[in-house]
C-alpha cells in the first residue's frame, strides 16, 4: 500500500476494508477473535489479472483467542495503538477486531498512527475515559459512519461477530460512491 506516497483515495480505502472485514467475518464465524488486528499483520498479495487492488488476507494469529474464552491478563493485550477499551479489562470479543479495524482506517486515510500519544499510560488513560481515535475530517459522511460505528464505546453495541454483520457492512461506502 505504500505505492501511494500519500493518502490512500478513500475509495481503495473502501476495498481495502472491505476485504479485511470479509476476512474478520470468516475468522469470527469460525469461533476465533484475532485480537491482534494491525497494518504488519496484513498480508498484501499482487493484483489478479484485470484488477488495480491488490489482495489483502489477515496474517499472524498468535494471540488469536477462541470466542467465549476468558482473558485472565487484564492491561495491553495486542499492540497499544490498535487496541480497544474493553481488551485492556481482559474482555474479549469479536467487538475488539472492529475497534482495531477502525484503527486501520484511520491510519489508511491519514498515513498516521491513530493516536497523538506514543506514551502507553496515556493511551490506556485515554482508552478507560471512553475516548476514541480521531475521525478523519475529509473522509465523506459514509465513512465517517462506518468508523463512529467502529469506534462505539460499548462493545456490545459494535458486536458484529455473529448474525449481525450486516450492521457494519452496509457502513461501508462502496467502491465508486464518495
Amino acid at each position: 500500500m505504500d505505492k501511494y506516497g500519500g493518502k490512500i483515495p478513500e475509495r481503495d480505502v473502501n476495498c481495502y476494508t472491505q476485504m479485511i472485514l470479509e476476512g474478520l467475518l470468516d475468522v469470527h464465524e469460525k469461533g476465533f477473535i484475532h485480537s491482534d488486528l494491525k497494518p504488519s499483520n496484513i498480508l498484501v498479495f499482487t493484483p489478479q489479472h484485470g484488477t488495480y487492488l491488490p489482495i489483502l488476507k489477515i496474517a499472524d494469529f498468535g494471540l488469536a483467542k477462541q470466542q467465549g474464552a476468558k482473558d485472565t491478563r487484564s492491561g495491553f493485550r495486542g499492540t497499544k495503538y490498535y487496541m480497544s477499551p474493553e481488551s485492556i479489562v481482559g474482555e474479549v470479543s469479536g467487538a475488539l477486531d472492529i475497534w482495531s479495524l477502525g484503527c486501520i482506517v484511520v491510519e489508511m486515510i491519514t498515513r498516521r498512527l491513530p493516536w497523538d500519544t506514543h506514551d502507553q499510560d496515556d493511551l490506556r488513560d485515554k482508552l478507560l475515559r471512553g475516548e476514541s481515535p480521531n475521525i478523519p475530517e475529509d473522509m465523506s459522511k459514509l465513512g465517517k459512519s462506518f468508523l463512529r460505528e467502529c469506534f462505539t464505546i460499548d462493545p456490545n453495541k459494535r458486536e458484529i461477530g455473529g448474525l449481525d454483520d450486516k450492521k457494519v457492512t452496509t457502513h461501508i461506502p462502496k467502491v465508486g460512491s464518495e
